[in-house]
């Protein structure tokens, strides 16, 4: 299966929202390097971003949450309901 744009949004988003836990995101990142097949227009910001996900239990490696709006953003990627998520308000952020 290729992973593209949308689906590491999405997984992205449901890690933000709690719908999975930190342990099945480094899971799933760990399982997409191994599949290593990429959309191709987005290769290299997927590539890199699944691999700092695969050693976000790391301590010491965890990353910020500023650092995933920063991808969804630079992936023009925006799934929201009534609200757009707002880096500094990131404890008000909701997504559908």
């Amino acid at each position: 299966m290729q992973i593209t744009k949308n689906i590491l949004c999405e997984k992205i988003l449901d890690f933000l929202n709690s719908k999975i836990t930190n342990e099945e995101f480094v899971c799933w990142a760990e399982n997409a390097m191994l599949i290593g097949e990429y959309e191709e227009q987005y290769f290299d910001i997927i590539s890199d971003t699944i691999s700092r996900i695969g050693i976000n239990n790391v301590k010491g490696f965890e990353l910020e949450k500023t650092y995933f709006f920063d991808i969804i953003e630079t992936l023009n990627y925006y799934n929201t309901s009534e609200k757009k998520y707002n880096k500094k308000e990131s404890n008000d952020l909701i997504y559908v």
